[in-house]
């Protein structure tokens, strides 16, 4: 097991409220890397460590569980009002605290589904502190998300004959981005897994997909994953209207920073087609689009070599920081 030199974990105050980061870096006077995960709620930090560890050789690697979510979850986040505004306006913060702290002007963003929610409107409004953003599952049009994201479902079950599945997605179907209510939106998301548009090689539900890894890594201790499980059922509720509503194809024109999206061929928790067609018109500095033939939503760790290559290479290439 490799050791490195900067390994731990820390508590940060963000707009009032007390939240966990974890770093690891060889060397903290190399450019910063920080991730946000998706979700809302579903934090990632284990699956970073252990898929892109070898990227602390050349980047120092800051994992952020988010506001009510996974370590950074307690109690009393549930009786919190949350809106989007409050996460961007969070990561702001933590980009701060991090550029003062490592001594930086800016920061790498690396942005995972719902985190490209966050992220892109952070790398929107504060091009000065941004060095580069990464995008993941790039989120774009909310309505149309749902809509693409359902319909693949739903002809998945036809082609595989699968009636019952058929008969329960044909009965929720969302409307602008709404399904008729969570469980019905969950419906969805599981038989998405289920077929390969969560992640492409292991179609299992998506309850297994997310508690297996947890259960497996050190990051989390069984008190922690109970909370991870509050946190993102909870955040998911009270978040989706705010973000169903985001149409970032109209709000989101231009980059001041260089641009990467790394997206995987058979995505369709946040479908591909969307964030083609975005990035098509995006006005950036630079911009690169790297498919991933093997990877759904998450090419980060279905793909790792491959991905940590187009970071490393991508980053080293094109920014300075």
């Amino acid at each position: 097991m490799e050791a490195y030199r900067y390994d731990y974990s820390e508590w940060v105050t963000l707009n009032g409220d007390r939240q966990n980061i974890r770093i690891r870096s060889q060397d903290l006077r190399n450019p910063v890397i920080l991730f946000l995960h998706g979700g809302p709620g579903v934090c990632d930090r284990h699956l970073v460590l252990k898929n892109q560890s070898g990227l602390s050789r050349d980047f120092t690697l800051v994992m952020w569980d988010q506001r009510g979510s996974g370590k950074s979850f307690t109690r009393a986040s549930l009786q919190k009002e949350v809106h989007v505004d409050d996460y961007v306006a969070d990561a702001q913060q933590l980009v701060e605290y991090l550029c003062r702290k490592l001594q930086k002007q800016a920061v790498i963003l690396a942005c995972h589904s719902w985190g490209t929610v966050i992220g892109l409107q952070l790398a929107a409004q504060e091009s000065a502190r941004i060095a580069a953003y990464i995008g993941q599952g790039q989120f774009v049009n909310g309505a149309e998300n749902e809509r693409l994201s359902w319909q693949f479902c739903l002809e998945e079950a036809k082609r595989l004959g699968d009636q019952k599945a058929v008969e329960r997605l044909s009965g929720i179907a969302p409307v602008d981005g709404h399904y008729p209510n969570q469980k019905a939106m969950m419906i969805q998301r599981d038989y998405l897994t289920k077929y390969g548009g969560g992640n492409y090689k292991e179609h299992s539900g998506m309850i297994k997909s997310l508690l297996l890894p947890l259960l497996k890594t050190k990051e989390y201790s069984i008190a922690d994953i109970l909370r991870y499980a509050q946190g993102g059922t909870h955040l998911s509720g009270v978040l989706w209207d705010e973000v169903v509503a985001c149409r970032f194809d109209e709000t989101v024109q231009a980059l001041e920073m260089p641009v990467l999206l790394t997206m995987g061929r058979h995505d369709y928790n946040t479908p591909a087609a969307l964030a083609q067609g975005w990035f098509q018109t995006l006005k950036a500095p630079y911009k690169e689009w790297a498919w991933f033939e093997e990877s759904a939503h998450s090419p980060i760790w279905e793909e790792p070599e491959k991905w940590g290559d187009a970071v490393r290479r991508f980053c080293l290439e094109h920014t300075h920081c």
